[in-house]
């Protein structure tokens, strides 16, 4: 199994199986809280996904404790309304980029789910951990 690393930065990794075409989005920023850097990130990852030749498929995972422990409270309270408006519209244009991805997509949560739940609705397949938390929507 020879796997190509097509990102690995800032606790963002993308790795292509170049036998099979699984592409490993790892999602390893501690606590994956989604903010404008984060956002940008997988904003650069889902770009070379979308490149990447046929046949392919996508598994989403995160490492550690947490899967996405939700927005970024810091960025909230320091950003103004405009930075904070286009920091969500860029997440909510990579979860439609996301839904809309030419190959079978894998969310497989491996701890906690905060804001990144909207994920098993933009992905084809949900893997939960047993002992993951996915919170209800409010």
């Amino acid at each position: 199994m020879v796997k190509n690393i097509l990102l690995d930065k800032e606790g963002i990794s993308l790795t292509a199986d170049v036998d099979t075409g699984v592409h490993t989005l790892r999602l390893g920023r501690g606590p994956n809280v989604i903010n404008p850097g984060m956002v940008h990130l997988l904003t650069q990852a889902i770009s070379k996904i979308e490149a990447a030749p046929h046949p392919k498929a996508l598994v989403v995972t995160g490492t550690g404790k947490f899967f996405s422990n939700g927005l970024d409270l810091k960025f909230l309270q320091s950003s103004n309304d405009d930075e904070k408006a286009k920091m969500i519209v860029s997440f909510w244009e990579f979860l439609a980029r996301l839904l809309v991805l030419d190959c079978r997509t894998v969310a497989a949560i491996n701890g906690h789910v905060s804001e990144m739940r909207e994920t098993h609705i933009v992905v084809d397949f949900l893997d939960l951990d047993p002992v993951s938390f996915f919170p209800k929507p409010d």
